[in-house]
């Protein structure tokens, strides 16, 4: 692979790297390395981390010589020698005589390693160059780094597997993990409950709000932080124990395991320096793997194999230019090629819209566009949104050289405003963060350095405000207690389980957001109503607010067409004309406020129209499709994804072979007694079809768990609901649509050579016994013999006809 070597490099400069697991002071090395340089500059994989090295530095020199850059801030005195940065936002083209790149393993990550790939081909200091990162990234560097020095450090303490426990049994100094922001709540708040408060620390933070969390942990004012996997990139926290209350995350594509390096990042968080440190799972997780384990442990895993890569080196002579040349291929087998960019995404986008398009009319504006494009999307909205804010600002930068000061003030004076709750604080910093992003592109603006002191203070009071509202609800020991007894402890909770329990009875249930009370258990004393209240309101309003930002694998649909959470029933579907548009029925006990109520229902009502939308979607997109193949799909859709073939035996004569292609494509399928969508038979379209049935107000049918091919139905059991739920009603078994096709078809093949007995392999894949499979036969068109053995029915027919006439002859 060819590189370009950079001008005023020295013929001795050193390239080096230092590998191995976490505690190693790898950062600390490399942090004394550059000192010992004129000028340096680092790249770290986040901005809280690199906020924490710029202050170490600024205490070991002087503000005037350290500079900061990240996507949002840019503090660059004139005299700065050392440059502080997050990886995506180093200034590569400035030279300095030493350089840096923490946690090179990155590179073999989907969405940020082509950019620490990039950096480890390219980006060189004058005199040195160091990589630093785990020992998994040996072979990557080797292969693209010819010449490099590699030094291996070990872990300076011990780490350990210390077991599974409960929450609430955790000791000192711990880190409890979750991957997403309700899990991180929901821990803390039970921890709040028990231990009388916890930090907490989200990758979305900013630093000003972070650093607040941390001191409370720090401090030793509480004894436990709740925290995503952010914590794993370097953050110094004087902790103890690691424990994992999950090993599942969404990276952005999908929800995926972790790996056992990802989950020893993590873990290795726990001991400083020589203090030995330990960690485990909660017990609801169950303990880790023996081989994970050990992995963690050794600190061994696999060599990453491939590093994903962009072309950096992009035409931009035109539009079309650019766009071919981000779909170059890798210089490399060892590269993976990146095609689903964020900044890629928007361009090719934005290239569809022929108005913005015949702005593109020269280099500089197409270079303009791909600046604009860069813009992250702090603010997680859909892809359209974010596209439609990239328009507006190369629209306003192409056509009047600027971003005009109404249109920024105007949206920043809606961001600012410190009321609101955690949830709301945090959108208005995420907001915030895209606006201090363009604030620091100083040639759009007439006046940045107004716009960027701005947009830092209201960043600055969003996160105090933000502080405070995490502080009061998750540090207030006195929210915890209630005086029912002057003389007694009378402190109110509500248990892991849900129990509620005031002076050590339990006096009620919490189920979700529903309360069921023992009246008997209560009794007649205010106070004691009054301490329940209290503590139940807030633990809906964390619930409520758990739920409304929850990630959708943290919901789910139960084979009673409830709604749940985590496992826990919240609502039923209710019809409201069209059997695929629902309502949502929220079940709630009175105490949980209206908005939060409206915000639940919101949350659940748009993710069971995205998993409606998701497995119907090859029935319901039928533009430019012929008026046969529309007929059919609507005939499915109808029987909520299956139908009796009888019942479209006209319109399936009618379509021609093109026409039963298309049919085929989208996954329907036309069975000898049905026509059904194989995508609507996985379980978890099976329980959409329950609460969709339910919903339209059909006859139960009592699915077992876990789901399998078949269940006994007797007759009172509804044939028309069950081939609704796809499942074919046959005599004393219901058998699912495709299982009942490929048994009619097994045993038409079979009935060509004459009578047969029932093959054992199938009941093995039908998930029935030789007597139900048997009778489940002569429901799809078979006959038993006296022999006990099988025909079709048409043939027996045919004999027992024939048999007639020989008699009347």
């Amino acid at each position: 692979m060819s590189r370009t070597r950079m001008p005023g490099i020295h013929d001795d400069a050193r390239i080096s790297a230092i590998l191995g697991p976490t505690n190693t002071g790898k950062t600390h090395t490399a942090i004394e390395r550059m000192l010992l340089h004129k000028s340096g500059m680092m790249g770290l994989p986040l901005r809280l981390l690199a906020r924490e090295v710029y202050e170490r530095i600024v205490a070991r020199t002087s503000p005037e010589q350290v500079a900061l850059v990240t996507g949002e801030q840019k503090i660059v005195p004139s005299e700065a020698r050392y440059f502080i940065c997050t990886v995506e936002a180093m200034p590569v083209s400035r030279p300095v005589s030493f350089l840096a790149i923490d946690e090179v393993q990155l590179a073999g990550h989907r969405q940020r390693g082509r950019v620490f790939t990039e950096r480890v081909l390219h980006a060189r200091g004058l005199r040195e160059t160091l990589f630093l990162g785990s020992d998994s990234a040996e072979r990557m560097l080797r292969r693209l780094v010819p010449g490099l020095q590699i030094e291996r450090r070990p872990r300076m303490s011990t780490l350990r597997y210390a077991g599974t426990r409960k929450l609430t049994a955790l000791p000192p100094r711990t880190a409890v993990i979750a991957f997403s922001a309700a899990e991180v709540y929901a821990h803390a708040e039970r921890l709040r409950r028990r231990h009388g408060g916890t930090a907490v620390v989200l990758g979305a933070m900013s630093p000003r709000a972070r650093n607040a969390q941390v001191e409370l942990f720090q401090s030793g004012e509480v004894s436990s932080i709740v925290a995503t996997d952010a914590i794993g990139m370097g953050l110094n926290l004087d902790i103890d124990h690691v424990a994992f209350s999950a090993l599942r995350k969404f990276d952005g594509f999908s929800v995926r395991d972790l790996t056992p390096a990802e989950l020893a990042q993590i873990a290795g968080r726990a001991g400083r320096h020589t203090r030995d440190g330990t960690f485990g799972t909660l017990n609801a997780l169950g303990p880790l793997e023996p081989e994970v384990v050990e992995a963690i442990e050794s600190h061994s895993f696999p060599m990453q194999e491939r590093w994903y890569w962009r072309r950096s080196r992009l035409d931009m002579t035109s539009l079309g230019g650019l766009l071919r040349t981000l779909r170059a291929p890798p210089p490399d087998p060892s590269l993976i090629q990146v095609r689903d960019g964020l900044d890629h995404k928007v361009v090719e986008d934005l290239a569809q819209d022929a108005d913005l398009a015949a702005l593109v009319d020269s280099p500089e504006a197409v270079a303009l566009l791909w600046e604009v494009a860069q813009t992250p999307d702090f603010r997680r909205t859909l892809m359209g949104g974010h596209t439609e804010l990239v328009a507006q600002v190369f629209r306003f930068v192409r056509t009047t050289g600027e971003l005009p000061e109404d249109w920024l003030a105007g949206r920043l004076q809606r961001l600012d405003r410190t009321d609101g709750d955690i949830e709301t604080l945090m959108a208005r910093l995420a907001y915030t963060r895209t606006f201090t992003y363009l604030s620091n592109k100083s040639a759009w603006l007439k006046d940045p350095a107004h716009w960027q002191a701005f947009s830092l203070d209201l960043e600055e009071r969003l996160s105090d405000a933000l502080h405070e509202r995490l502080r009061q609800r998750f540090v207030d020991e006195r929210a915890l207690v209630f005086d029912v007894d002057p003389t007694a402890d009378a402190t109110a909770w509500v248990g892991e389980g849900g129990e509620v329990t005031v002076g050590g009875h339990q006096v009620g249930v919490l189920t979700g957001l529903s309360l069921r009370v023992d009246r008997s258990a209560l009794g007649d004393s205010p106070a004691v109503k009054r301490g329940v209240r209290r503590v139940v309101r807030a633990t809906l309003a964390a619930r409520s607010e758990a739920i409304a930002s929850c990630v959708d694998d943290a919901l789910s649909l139960d084979l009673r067409g409830r709604v749940c959470f985590e496992g826990e029933p919240l609502a039923t579907l209710e019809t409201r004309g069209e059997p695929l548009m629902p309502g949502v029925r929220l079940r709630a006990h009175e105490l949980l406020e209206a908005t939060d109520r409206q915000r639940v229902v919101e949350r659940l009502l748009r993710w069971v129209r995205e998993q409606i939308a998701t497995a119907f979607a090859p029935l319901v997109e039928v533009a430019d499709l012929s008026p046969g193949v529309r007929g059919v799909l609507f005939a499915v859709v109808q029987g909520f994804g299956s139908v009796r073939r009888h019942e479209l035996r006209r319109d399936l004569e009618a379509l021609t072979r093109e026409e039963r292609k298309v049919l085929g494509s989208r996954g329907v399928r036309l069975g000898l007694h049905t026509v059904f969508l194989d995508a609507l038979l996985t379980p978890e379209a099976l329980r959409l079809r329950v609460a969709l049935l339910r919903a339209a107000g059909a006859d139960p049918v009592p699915l077992p768990e876990p789901l399998g091919t078949a269940f006994p139905a007797g007759p009172e059991v509804s044939p028309k609901s069950t081939l609704a739920l796809g499942f074919l009603h046959l005599g004393s078994w219901a058998l699912r649509v495709d299982v009942a096709e490929r048994l009619a078809g097994v045993a038409r093949k079979a009935a060509r050579s004459g009578p047969f007995d029932v093959d054992l392999a199938w009941c093995a894949w039908a998930g029935v016994g030789p007597v139900e499979l048997t009778l489940a036969l002569t429901h799809l068109g078979f006959e038993e013999r006296q022999d006990g053995r099988l025909e079709r029915a048409s043939t027996a027919q045919h004999r027992r006809d024939r048999r007639d006439r020989s008699r009347r002859r």
